[in-house]
């Protein structure tokens, strides 16, 4: 009878142990942290100055920011969307995620490891390389619109960064930058005109819930280097002033980016 007492006591006592144990392992919640690459297939010469870019300068960029670190009950998505003469946003995505607590640095290693990141990442590379072979893609080129796209589909819970890697000339129906750039007296009528209505809509109203984003242009040269890059990215920063979206431009991915 004692035997059975003390078991009885034992397996209570252990019942109760069990939950608190779990409890210092397993994460209440994953904070989430995204970066998504919107990258321009319009022009062949273009997206090869943005490949060159990717390939030689990714994993420095990466080490040096530390973007893609995570700590445990920490996730982390890489995403990749191409912009061009159709409207179309088609994002593919890979995530990396430290799910528990108290493991050790061996498997969180092998849990942050940014191997699916970089296959993503060279896979995504081909296919876009493909698409600047494709007149339907390259006879004009989307930017503000696929951008907001890409912001309204994203997580609002996450940390979210939005790298654009084009020439910024945006060229469609609504807007020719290669005819001549506009006043930025007139970016608020514009706006309303490059970027779809609803879309707009929805943009405003993730901004007033707080959502939170960040902006990085890789701005690349025109190739034909014959327009006025100032000129084009001036009206940009009065279009993303008025958008209220934080943003920042670089040259390339070896710059110094405030993340």
């Amino acid at each position: 009878m004692k035997q059975q007492h003390f078991i009885l006591r034992l397996i209570t006592a252990i019942a109760l142990i069990l939950p608190s144990c779990k409890s210092l392992i397993e994460c209440d919640s994953i904070a989430p942290k995204q970066a998504t690459f919107l990258m321009d297939v319009s022009d062949k010469k273009l997206f090869a100055d943005i490949e060159n870019d990717l390939t030689t300068n990714f994993p420095g960029f990466m080490q040096k920011s530390g973007l893609g670190n995570i700590t445990p009950c920490q996730s982390f998505t890489l995403s990749f969307a191409h912009m061009s003469a159709k409207e179309d946003l088609n994002i593919a995505s890979a995530t990396i995620a430290i799910n528990r607590k108290g493991q050790s640095k061996k498997e969180e290693s092998r849990q942050a490891n940014p191997t699916p990141l970089v296959q993503l990442m060279q896979k995504k590379i081909s296919d876009y390389k493909q698409l600047t072979e494709d007149p339907l893609m390259t006879s004009g080129s989307n930017i503000a619109n696929v951008l907001l796209k890409a912001i309204i589909q994203s997580n609002p819970d996450a940390e979210n960064y939005f790298f654009l890697f084009s020439d910024m000339y945006e060229n469609n129906l609504q807007l020719n930058l290669y005819k001549g750039v506009p006043d930025k007296k007139d970016v608020p009528k514009i706006i309303s005109r490059m970027i779809e209505p609803s879309v707009l809509d929805k943009f405003h109203k993730l901004q007033k819930e707080g959502l939170q984003e960040k902006i990085i242009i890789v701005m690349k040269q025109e190739p034909s280097g014959r327009k006025n890059q100032r000129a084009v990215k001036d009206f940009w920063i009065a279009v993303f002033s008025e958008l209220k979206l934080q943003t920042q431009f670089v040259d390339n991915l070896t710059n110094t980016i405030d993340l």
